[in-house]
Parts: structure tokens; C-alpha cells; sequence
């Protein structure tokens, strides 16, 4: 047959099948063409005959496309089968006149709704905190104005090759307020940039958010959600949405936003050119009825700040930052950043220690996360160019756990980790309970590896605009005695020039704190109490108003007066030399006449009171309390504040000679729990491979308190507890509360037979070298032997690598459990994955006390045979390499010493018994055999070669010609 004959069958072979599938298509095609007529014409009726109406301007002509394109997608997907959980949202509102195009606020009035309308709009502010019946009625994807200053337009990004990755949280969002959130994001982002949007739906219960939500993401093609399978809160949601990130940057994202044109690049470029730069963009308002989109001015660019009740503020860039940047448009140093809205480099995101996991839902993590970056080396900036729109709500709709104050638990914990001494000012605020916010000593740890700075360091170089109460004369509530009142205000900004009200006392500070300093300003934070002035100028308010500190005194200056006699500030501003007020900030110190002391009546008592404070270089006396000093020690350690007992401990320290009172009052300061301690405890991170310190400091009773002499800090190193004051060694008052001093035999053998009972035990080296040398020194041979007989005192790491000073974890293990040396090394080596009964080496760790462990302690020199073969059966369990291999032949070697050694037949015999069935020789083609399978030795390769073609013949090279592996072998 003819190649031309060939083609043309093999041409007709092939169009023929192609044929009958196109027909059977046009038939498919005419079906469902003529199944869907009436729903089209439907769809015809009341979209395609819309009038479109085109002007010349490129956002009508953007809306005319995108009418046109909605309308082709509308017949490809009227006939999908339709399950709708989700509430209906028009995706087809359009053009420059539809509800809130272009920013626009949405009014409706409550008044004119029907019914079911009218329920709607009330359910869905009581959902959401926002109107999401307006929501539902604007375009998911709105045409914003571009916002940005027109110079920001002109700016060209050079943006190396990065990408970003949003993650964007949410808990029970409105749908069409996180559909808008995401089209915002797809429709005004260059796709070369954006890698991927990540939801994370923190536990939604709305039905709309389960399926329909997958459905629809489904569209996006660059987003996917993770959902959690029980609420964690923002924080914890948000770091379950880091670790899926992929790419360079990370920008976290609130689910109720609306970026605009041009927002991403302002936030990329510092980070590209410095992965430490952290960077917000410009957060502009979304009203929450209106859905108005009211842009934020420039003049000056606001910035973050926050009060000593840790809540964040807003404030206009200060002055010497403003005359630092080049041009408006520059990037502004922030203090603190609001925590919704940040792009930050994924890498240095993990390097500065995430988010604390420790906190709950949220609040405080925003400046928990601000302090870290600026004080571990990092910086915090506000992009003018970059405008991100947010939904601002009055109030909270998501439910906390009931009984708890998660907020301050966080702005606790922050307080704890980042404040240093700073942190009385924010407990100050509040009945402070020690035992709520939880383990910090992780985030203490992160604090000491990244080597940050103290928060003086912070204040003084970022911050110096807050005002810090360090000179406060008096604080706490203003009280009316005769109604039990006290004034009551919120001192936010927005609450400025508004008069106080009063509120039934509540004692928890809060609204109700404020503070006196020595300007006379009652101030709380950036805000004092003016009298407004009216009742001597008719057109000026006559009440007391919160308004911004001007420090010019005037209107804003107070005096305060006792009813029954004038009252003098124990301050040097009253001529007082000495100023209690600056040691106890919190209690207000007053100089009182004789008259006023109640239960002195003895003279010597009263010339002993006179002597105390003469001491303090005052003329007159203060009456501390009643009953000498029993009500006023009381009042001062109940604040139970650090602080404040470390300087008390001082001044009773300094005058105990001139004020030591009866042994009554000694055995109060015993009994009372006021002592300043310190204690150390440690715990394995098993995450990060690390042991975790945490200083505990606290107030305690004089019982078990340690002084920290050279003897007990050698000895018992930090894991007693110490008193946390500089003792002076010419006082008595130390001895006298039986703080304890000296040490004897006896205590340190309690102390480590108590270690010894711990299943793990941490410490340094040093530490127990030091515990075995003082023993040696201090007991007799035979009280020796009967401590190492009946307890487990020899402590061994646990990890294989350890360092003479550092802290390792480890155990106690008794004298039948440890040897001293083993020449191959192999037990240590392979301690982390050979867990037998085999003893613990422990030359590697006393190597300088050898003399004490082989002869006083007696402990065995080497391990024995049986402990070997268990290390050698271990070996060969693993993979066959050449440091496996080598480790083998050197237990070979010492099996074959011991074989040499031994005089005894029958134990020669029964160790081959022992090994016979144990695949322990190394072949040449990498296996595992036993004698069983007949080895033979190839150290002659000649003879060798003879072998080559005979198959899994087992073949073992000897590594020398040393004899002794022939012993074994």
C-alpha cells in the first residue's frame, strides 16, 4: 500500500471519532440551552435590560466591563445546583450611584423600616457591633476614592523579588464584611506580590461561614482557610495562621477592613531593604452605621501610643520626630502599633518570639508585641502612603470566658515580662492578684536570648512623651465621705473637656484613680482636672473638666486640706528633709502633733518614737499608727508590693537598733509575710530544646529564708530561697527574724537527699562537684558508705552535651548504676537512644575528683562485659555505616582484651553462646550477620576475590592486623 494511501485511511480513522463528539456535545449544549430559557429570560428581565449607561471616565467605563463580565458569568452559573446556607449578598450591585460606591456613607432610618427589615437591622448590630444590614446592601467589592496623598502616587517602589502572605482571622464575621474584606484585598493588590490570603476561622458557629465559605473561596483561588476546632481567640489564631505561611512577609489583617489603591507596596519596600522594620499602614475609619469611609489627615501623621493602664492610645507624631523626617510623606516612627493591621518580615516575626501564647483571646498583645520590637533591636514604623480602612466598634460581640478579665490577665503578663520596676505604676491601677496571669518565665527567657533593652531604655529613647508618675505625693480615689462617692471619669481623649461625674467607691481604681503630684495637678496619665472657671466668668463652664496637662498650674493647680487641721506632705517640697513618699508612693504620708498619737502613754515609748525619726532628720513625728507600729506595717505590706517591702525591709534594717521594739512585735514581723524573696525554679521546654528559668520573686514569712553568703550560694547555689535585699552585715535585724546565715553538715545532706528524691533534677556541674568535695572533706569514711549504700547520690545529665557552669537537667542514680570510665566512649555517645539497665559514665563530668569516686566512693572502674554486649547488640541494630562499623570493632577490641585476660574456658564458651544468634558483624556489603550465618574474615584480599561471585556470602574486614579482634572473632 501506497504512503500517500496510508494517510488518508489513517485521517479518516482519526476525524471519525472527533466527529461523533462534537455532535453529541451540540446535542448536550441544545439541552441545556433549552432548559435554562425561562430562568435566563428571568435573569434578562431584571439584569440585562438595567440600562448601562457609558461616560467617558475610567470608573464607568471599569463598571461597564464589569457589568458585562457579571453578566456572561451569570448564564455560565444559572442552572449550579443551588444548597444557599449563606445570607443572600447582591453581587451584582454596581455603578457609580449604588449604595456606598466610592466611600460614601448608606443612611437609613430605622423609623422607615418594615418589620422583618427593621428586625434585621437590630439583629444584625446586635451580631456584629456594626450594621450589617447596611453591609449587606453595598458591593462586596465597592469602588473606594484613592485616598492617598497625591505625592504618594509619584513614588516608585523598587521592590526586590518578595512576596507577602495575609492572614486574616475571624470569629463569626458578617458575610458580606469579610467577602469585602478579601475582594478589597484581590481587586487592589498586585498579584506578583501577594502569595496567598490564609482565614483563619477561629471556631464560627454561622452556618454561612462553614460550606458556603468553602464554596465561594473556591473563586479566589488564592485563598484557603484553616479552621480551628475550638476558640483560641486572635492570638492563638494568629500564630496558627503564621505557621502556614510561605512566603517573605507577613501581614496580618482584621476580617472587617478595606485596603485601597496602592497599600501594599509602602509596607514592602522598608521591609525589603531591612527585615527588622515592622511597619503599619495608615488606619483609616469605616463608620460603623454608615459605612462611611472617613480618611485619616497626615497634618500630622497619627502614631500609637498607650497609659499606664496599658490600653493603647493614638497621638500625633511628636514634634522632634516630625522635624527629623525629610517630608511628610516619610515613614514615622510609632511607639506602639494597634495590633490589627502590620506587615513584618516572616522570618524575624519567629527570631522575636511570635506572639505569647499565653495570653488569652485578646487585648495587651499589640503592645506586648510593640515593647519586644523596639526594645530587641527592632523599629517601628507608619507608612503615610498605605491606607487601610477598619470598622471601628464601640463595643465587643464575642463572648469572653465568664469570671475572667482577659485583658488585664494580658496587660498582666506584659506587665511581668517587659515593665521591669515600671510595672508598680500599672499595678497601682488596680486590685493587682499575683496568681492570675500564669507562667511567664518562657517569655522572661525570650526577653534575656534576644538581649533587649530595658524599659527606661524604651521611655527615654521612643516613648519620652509619656508622662511617668514617678512623682506622685498622693493617688488612689477621691472620696466624699459623706455620700461615699468618688469621682469618676474615663480620661481617654475623646472624653476631654468633659465634666467629672461621681460613682459609688468601688476600690478598683480604674475611672477612680487618680494621683497628686507635687505641681498640684490631679492628673491620670495626659489628662488633669481643670475647674472650668464660671463662677467667675458667666460664659466659662462651672464645673471640673478632664482635660489635656498644660503644666502652667493655674485652673489645673489643687490644694488639698484635712477638715479638722492643715495638713503637711511628708515631702521635701514641705521643707521635710526626708521623703517617705518617693520610697511608699502608694501611701500617702502626713506630719501629725502629739496630740493625735493614740496608745503611747509610756515615756520611754514615746522618747524611742522621737529618737526613730530624729534618725530620719525630722523635727516633728509622724503618727504611724496605733499601737506603735502594728496598723501602719500592716497597711503598707497589704499592697503587697515588691517594691515598696524591699525599701521597708531597708529603713527597719538601717534604725533596728534605735526602734527595736518587744519581742511582741518581732514575732509580728515573723509571722507577717512581707519579706522580699528570690527564687529560681527551672523547667524543660521539650518545643525549643531548652531549660527555662524563671525568677519567682515574692513576699514571704522569715522561715527558710536564706542570706546569700559565698558558703550557701556554693553550696546550695539558687535552689533555696534567698531574701531579696542587701543585707547589712553591722545590723542584727536579719539574725533576729532567723534569716539563716551559716550552714552545717547536716543541712546540706538533707538538702541532697531532698534533690535526690526529684525524678529531675537542675543544676550546673559546678554545683554537685562542689556538694562531692564538701562531703569528702566533712564525713568520716563510713558515714560515707552508708550514705552512698542507702541513697542515690551520684547526679548524671541527662543530655549528652553539657557545659561545667550552665544549668542541665539530669537525675540521681545510685552506686550500683555508674562507673567511671569507658575508653570507647560509646555509651555516652549513644545514651540519647540506648535506654537499657547499662551503668552511666561519669569520668566525663568529675574528671578532677577521680580520687574521690574510685577510692572513697568506690564506684566501679569500667563497665562490664555484659553492659558492652548490650551496647554492641544495640549498634548493630542500626544502620550499617562506617561509624557504626568502626564502633563495633572497638567494643570488639575490648571484648577481645577481656577474652585474652580470661584464664576460664566456660566463660569464654558462654560468651560465644551469648553472641552466637546475634547479627553483630559488619559485612562487606553493608549488613548485619551472626555466626550462625558462617562469617569469614577477608583481611587477605587475594583470597578474597576467590569469593566475589558467590552471592550473600558474608564476608567481615578486619580494620588492622591488631590480634586482639581475633581473640573476640
Amino acid at each position: 500500500m501506497s504512503i500517500l494511501k496510508r494517510r488518508y485511511i489513517f485521517r479518516i480513522t482519526f476525524c471519525i471519532p472527533v466527529v461523533w463528539f462534537l455532535i453529541a456535545l451540540i446535542i448536550l449544549k441544545s439541552n441545556y440551552l433549552s432548559k435554562g430559557t425561562s430562568d435566563n429570560q428571568a435573569y434578562q428581565d431584571g439584569i440585562v435590560n438595567e440600562p448601562i449607561v457609558y461616560k467617558n471616565n475610567s470608573i464607568n467605563a471599569f463598571n461597564f466591563v464589569r457589568q458585562l463580565r457579571k453578566i456572561g458569568s451569570k448564564f455560565r452559573q444559572i442552572h449550579r445546583e443551588r444548597k444557599l446556607v449563606a445570607p443572600h449578598v447582591d453581587e451584582e450591585i454596581s455603578g457609580a450611584n449604588a449604595p456606598g460606591e466610592m466611600g460614601t456613607a448608606v443612611e437609613i432610618d430605622p423609623n422607615q423600616l418594615k418589620s422583618d427589615q427593621l428586625r434585621k437591622y437590630k439583629e444584625g448590630f446586635k451580631k456584629h457591633s456594626f450594621n450589617e444590614y447596611v453591609s449587606d446592601l453595598i458591593a462586596i467589592d465597592r469602588n473606594l476614592p484613592d485616598v492617598r496623598d497625591p505625592g504618594c502616587q509619584q513614588i516608585e517602589y523598587k521592590i526586590p523579588n518578595i512576596t507577602a502572605s495575609i492572614v486574616m482571622c475571624f470569629h463569626n464575621e458578617a458575610w458580606s464584611t469579610l467577602l469585602r474584606s478579601l475582594h478589597s484585598i484581590t481587586n487592589r493588590t498586585p498579584l506578583h506580590l501577594l502569595k496567598e490570603i490564609i482565614l483563619v476561622d477561629d471556631f464560627s458557629d454561622m452556618a454561612q461561614l462553614k460550606k458556603p465559605l468553602d464554596d465561594y473561596i473556591k473563586k479566589l483561588k488564592i485563598v484557603s482557610i484553616i479552621r480551628l476546632k475550638k476558640r483560641e481567640g486572635l492570638i492563638r489564631s494568629r500564630l496558627a495562621g503564621a505557621e502556614a505561611v510561605k512566603s517573605d512577609v507577613l501581614i496580618y489583617l482584621d476580617s472587617h477592613i478595606e485596603v485601597t489603591q496602592g497599600w501594599l507596596e509602602p509596607l514592602l519596600d522598608p521591609i525589603s531593604r531591612n527585615r527588622t522594620i515592622i511597619v503599619t499602614p495608615i488606619i483609616d475609619s469605616i463608620d460603623d452605621t454608615s459605612f462611611k469611609y472617613v480618611a485619616s489627615k497626615l497634618d500630622p501623621v497619627g502614631v500609637g501610643g498607650f497609659d499606664w493602664n496599658l490600653h493603647f492610645s493614638w497621638h500625633s507624631l511628636p514634634e522632634r520626630d516630625q522635624k527629623k523626617r525629610k517630608h511628610r510623606l516619610e515613614l514615622a516612627r510609632s511607639p506602639t502599633m494597634a495590633g490589627g493591621l502590620f506587615a513584618i518580615s516572616t522570618s524575624y516575626f519567629y527570631e522575636l518570639g511570635t506572639y505569647d501564647a499565653g495570653m488569652e483571646i485578646w487585648g495587651g498583645e499589640n503592645l506586648e508585641l510593640s515593647f519586644r520590637i523596639w526594645m530587641c533591636g527592632g523599629t517601628l514604623l507608619t507608612a503615610p502612603c498605605s491606607r487601610v480602612g477598619h470598622i471601628f466598634r464601640a463595643t465587643s460581640p464575642y463572648k469572653f470566658v465568664p469570671g475572667t478579665n482577659v485583658v488585664q490577665k494580658n496587660a498582666i503578663r506584659l506587665a511581668e515580662v517587659w515593665l521591669d520596676e515600671y510595672k508598680e505604676y500599672f499595678y497601682e491601677r488596680f486590685n493587682f492578684k499575683p496568681e492570675t496571669y500564669g507562667d511567664v518565665s518562657a517569655r522572661k527567657l525570650l526577653r534575656q536570648k534576644l538581649q533587649c533593652k530595658s524599659f527606661k531604655w524604651y521611655l527615654t529613647e521612643v516613648y519620652p512623651e509619656l508622662y511617668v508618675p514617678d512623682d506622685a505625693i498622693a493617688l488612689g480615689d477621691i472620696e466624699s465621705l459623706g455620700q461615699s462617692t468618688c469621682l469618676d471619669v474615663n480620661a481617654e481623649h475623646k472624653n476631654f473637656k468633659k465634666p467629672l461625674g461621681t460613682y459609688p467607691c468601688h476600690d478598683q481604681g480604674g475611672n477612680q484613680f487618680f494621683l497628686l503630684n507635687p505641681a498640684g495637678e490631679i492628673r491620670r496619665d495626659d489628662g488633669c482636672l481643670e475647674y472650668g472657671g464660671g463662677k467667675l466668668d458667666m460664659d466659662k463652664d462651672d464645673k471640673v473638666l478632664i482635660v489635656r496637662c498644660h503644666g502652667q498650674r493655674g485652673n489645673q493647680s489643687w490644694i488639698y486640706n484635712k477638715p479638722t487641721q492643715t495638713s503637711v506632705h511628708f515631702t521635701p517640697k514641705y521643707g521635710n528633709p526626708y521623703d517617705l513618699s518617693k520610697d511608699f508612693s502608694t501611701y500617702n504620708w502626713i506630719l501629725l502633733s502629739d496630740e493625735y498619737i493614740m496608745n503611747i502613754s509610756s515615756s520611754s515609748e514615746r522618747k524611742k518614737l522621737h529618737q526613730f525619726f530624729s534618725e530620719l532628720g525630722v523635727s516633728d513625728f509622724i503618727f504611724p499608727i496605733n499601737n506603735w507600729t502594728y496598723e501602719q506595717f500592716d497597711s503598707l505590706i497589704n499592697i503587697q508590693s515588691v517594691s515598696i517591702n524591699k525599701r521597708l525591709f531597708t529603713i527597719l534594717q538601717e534604725n533596728w537598733m534605735i526602734t527595736k521594739e518587744t519581742e511582741l512585735f518581732l514575732k509580728h514581723l515573723k509571722d507577717s509575710i512581707w519579706i522580699p524573696t528570690i527564687q529560681m525554679s527551672y523547667s524543660y521546654n521539650e518545643q525549643i530544646d531548652q531549660i527555662e528559668i524563671n525568677k519567682i520573686c515574692k513576699l514571704n514569712q522569715s522561715n527558710n529564708i536564706y542570706i546569700k553568703t559565698k558558703q550557701i550560694q556554693k553550696l546550695f547555689e539558687q535552689h533555696v530561697t534567698y531574701v531579696d535585699v542587701e543585707i547589712d552585715s553591722n545590723s542584727s535585724f536579719a539574725n533576729d527574724l532567723g534569716l539563716i546565715e551559716h550552714i552545717a553538715l547536716d543541712d546540706v545532706i538533707s538538702m541532697l537527699i531532698h534533690w535526690c528524691e526529684k525524678s529531675i533534677f537542675y543544676t550546673s556541674l559546678s554545683h554537685m562537684q562542689n556538694i562531692y568535695n564538701y562531703i569528702y572533706q566533712n564525713m568520716s569514711r563510713n558515714e560515707l558508705q552508708d550514705l552512698i549504700n542507702t541513697k542515690p547520690i551520684f547526679f548524671v545529665p541527662i543530655d549528652s552535651s553539657v557545659d561545667g557552669k550552665n544549668i542541665i537537667r539530669g537525675r540521681f542514680v545510685s552506686l550500683s548504676e555508674v562507673c567511671w570510665s569507658d575508653s570507647t566512649n560509646l555509651f555516652i555517645k549513644y545514651s540519647s537512644s540506648f535506654k537499657t539497665n547499662s551503668r552511666f559514665i561519669i569520668e566525663p563530668y568529675y574528671t578532677e575528683q577521680k580520687t574521690i569516686f574510685l577510692d572513697t566512693f568506690a564506684i566501679s572502674l569500667n563497665p562490664t562485659v555484659e553492659e558492652y554486649i548490650n551496647l554492641l547488640v544495640h549498634i548493630a541494630s542500626l544502620e550499617t555505616t562506617d561509624e557504626t562499623v568502626q564502633d563495633a570493632f572497638s567494643i570488639f577490641k575490648i571484648l577481645g582484651k577481656w577474652c585474652e585476660q580470661s584464664s576460664q574456658f566456660i566463660e569464654k564458651q558462654d560468651l560465644q553462646n551469648k553472641l552466637s544468634h546475634k547479627s553483630i558483624f559488619p559485612t562487606r556489603d553493608h549488613r548485619w550477620v551472626c555466626l550462625d550465618d558462617n562469617p569469614l574474615i577477608s583481611d587477605n584480599d587475594d583470597i578474597a576475590q576467590l569469593f566475589t561471585q558467590i552471592n550473600n556470602l558474608p564476608l567481615i574486614d578486619i580494620p588492622s592486623s591488631d590480634s586482639t579482634y581475633y581473640k573476640f572473632i
